[in-house]
């Protein structure tokens, strides 16, 4: 019986893997600047092409394991919770709800429960982390301006 992913736990690379988790992460890298994407050959000869998805979480998990992180691939709903969006957010859940309450994310009801979307909560992350940024370099050139840094 196939186990499934929360039972498999998560995978760390062994010392001896070092060298060649570093092989494959240069060839990872340069197949990102190539106009043919790398193929798995099956075992009985067949190739196939791998889909850019495939490579990004390849690229992830290989430069996580090459540090000697531990990996975890965990498949994410693509209609999520009020809490696993929050977990996402790095929020509290009724800080969540509140900028649902607002319509800063969009979401369905599903009876009496709130779903939001994968890809809309990324969106307001990615906005909210850009926003973030914007105003720390307002501040650090008001501080330059003050002559608060030498």
């Amino acid at each position: 019986m196939a186990k499934s992913f929360e039972e498999r736990g998560p995978v760390v690379a062994a010392t001896h893997e070092h060298a060649a988790l570093d092989a494959v992460r240069t060839s990872l890298e340069q197949a990102a600047c190539r106009d043919h994407p790398p193929t798995l050959i099956g075992p009985t000869g067949d190739r196939i092409e791998l889909p850019e998805s495939v490579l990004r979480v390849l690229r992830q998990a290989v430069r996580a394991l090459a540090s000697d992180q531990a990996v975890s691939v965990v498949p994410i709903e693509k209609r999520l919770t009020t809490q696993h969006a929050a977990n996402l957010l790095n929020v509290s859940r009724p800080y969540l709800i509140r900028l649902l309450d607002e319509g800063q994310i969009p979401y369905t009801m599903n009876g009496t429960h709130r779903r939001l979307l994968l890809d809309d909560v990324l969106r307001y992350k990615k906005e909210r982390d850009e926003r973030r940024h914007e105003a720390l370099r307002e501040l650090n050139q008001i501080s330059q301006e003050m002559g608060l840094y030498h």
